[in-house]
């Protein structure tokens, strides 16, 4: 089991008490008390705040930390040493000390607090600064040091490839272990504490972090059904930089969880460069037992995955013509492309017939790959306008297209449609806008691809000169129902998931 806990890390005496009585009824499953939070306490506070955990049935971990790794409130050795032993004999199930502090007094204090109660201690270690030379051997350390402890370990990843050592120690552990990687690329490795087998697992509520990466309490259990995850959950995801503002995990989770299915779709912050792509996928591939079966793919990663699957597995047909790839299936390395249907659908059922129509696409990117292979393949005639222009050259002749730098739209002429494929727009960076929407002819359709926002800059604009605005969120519905359909062989209900797509942006 894995037990999902929050810090109570409050700086004054009243609100530390408040907050484990509001945490008693969180769902949370244990409390770690951070008594170096607090700015003034002494052992009669360890006390009555260890036995007022206790009383909530919540497990309890009590920790009083060093400043070296990551304490407040710098306290003598010696009071630290007090507060971890007065913890243990109160009621705490765990009291946690760092490896780096663990001989002499803290040692032997410990070991008689122990013996004394039924408290167990976790020995830790911190390196919020990046990783431990061999995240192996410091285990194999602390586990010699203290062979019926806890055995935890924190570091903070700079990528998220450097999660999978992570999920290598745990897999041969000899006792209980707490292994995770901080910060941003590193909240994997909290999601899936259940399948891995990290024995605690920390997350923020109310906003209070006690370390970077901690993911909110109502997250982990809405979201990613944290308590439906084991080591039999398949895992799916979708890789993407930056990746927070994507709606695929809502949507493929909240289908996981009307199937009565255990599997996760995991947010994969995967930053550009074609290395770090073919690493993380190498990772994946090579670690068979972490059940990884596919993946969404989007900026600025379609072409990575294309080039991927070319090299060590398959493509589908629509894929190689469109020389992209937004769907990845892991069992047999497959890639696809669903954004094809999911922009010609809308289109066609805004405009009506597209053959012989004026269109302009903004953007040579994976998305653009895929709108102007379904909209030549209607018989349009388009215009691909981009920043680079070499990129809107290749593309163009790729498809038999013409080509602009995006400075230049509309280039005198007068197009019917005109299909947004960069991100500027996407929130957070929602003030950004693509084109001077003045250029617009009235009637013209504009399509933004960019869904969240469902109304971009773009699209307020182009209603105020007169054009017909299509957001991008029946884009993102379509292409998931039919990605889903490939990853899983299942299907998913397209009215529900654009209610909660929907829901979740108005929030």
């Amino acid at each position: 089991m894995s037990y999902l806990t929050v810090p109570v890390c409050e700086k004054k005496k009243k609100d530390f008490s408040k907050r484990i009585d509001k945490l008693a009824s969180s769902g949370a499953e244990a409390l770690e008390l951070r008594f170096d939070f607090l700015s003034k306490f002494d052992l009669d506070n360890v006390r009555s705040f260890t036995r007022q955990a206790a009383d909530t049935g919540l497990k309890v971990i009590c920790t009083c930390r060093d400043q070296r790794e990551g304490g407040k409130n710098g306290m003598s050795k010696e009071f630290r040493v007090s507060v971890l032993r007065e913890a243990a004999l109160s009621g705490a199930d765990f009291v946690d000390c760092e490896f780096a502090n663990f001989e002499g007094d803290f040692k032997n204090l410990l070991q008689t607090a122990e013996a004394e109660s039924d408290c167990r201690l976790i020995l830790s270690a911190h390196n919020f600064d990046g990783r431990f030379e061999s995240l192996r051997g410091q285990y194999d350390k602390m586990q010699q040091a203290a062979p019926d402890a806890v055995i935890k370990i924190a570091y903070q990843a700079d990528n998220i490839n450097q999660c999978f050592e992570c999920f290598d120690v745990l897999k041969v552990r000899r006792a209980d272990a707490v292994i995770l990687a901080m910060g941003e690329a590193g909240k994997i490795t909290r999601i899936l504490a259940p399948k891995i087998g990290s024995f605690f697992c920390y997350a923020s509520k109310g906003g209070k972090q006690t370390a970077p990466g901690q993911i909110p309490l109502k997250q982990m259990k809405k979201l990613y059904r944290f308590n439906e995850i084991n080591e039999h959950t398949e895992l799916y995801g979708i890789i993407a930089s930056p990746v927070e503002h994507s709606m695929s995990p809502l949507i493929y989770n909240k289908t996981f969880k009307k199937e009565g299915s255990s599997s996760v779709f995991l947010p994969l912050l995967l930053e550009e460069g074609t290395d770090n792509f073919n690493a993380f996928l190498d990772n994946v591939l090579s670690r068979p037992w972490l059940s990884f079966k596919g993946f969404s793919v989007t900026l600025p990663h379609k072409t990575n995955a294309f080039d991927y699957a070319a090299r060590k597995g398959e493509l589908t047909e629509r894929a190689k013509k469109i020389g992209a790839v937004n769907t990845l299936k892991t069992s047999f390395l497959i890639g696809e492309n669903t954004d094809y249907s999911g922009a010609q659908r809308p289109l066609e059922e805004a405009a009506g017939e597209l053959n012989g129509m004026k269109t302009a696409v903004l953007g040579a990117g994976g998305a653009a790959k895929a709108v102007v292979a379904a909209l030549t393949d209607k018989g349009a005639e388009v215009t691909i306008f981009n920043r680079t222009l070499s990129k809107a050259e290749a593309l163009a002749e790729q498809f038999g297209c013409k080509a602009c730098q995006i400075g230049y739209f509309p280039m005198g002429e007068a197009f019917e449609v005109v299909v947004n494929c960069t991100s500027l727009g996407m929130s957070p960076k929602v003030e950004a806008c693509p084109i001077d929407t003045t250029f617009l002819q009235k009637g013209c359709i504009v399509f933004d691809t960019v869904y969240n926002p469902p109304e971009t800059r773009l699209l307020k604009e182009a209603e105020q000169v007169g054009a017909r605005p299509l957001g991008g969120i029946e884009m993102f519905v379509q292409q998931a129902v039919e990605q889903y359909n490939f990853l899983t062989g299942r299907e998913m209900n397209k009215d529900y998931i654009r209610k909660k797509v929907l829901k979740k942006i108005k929030q």
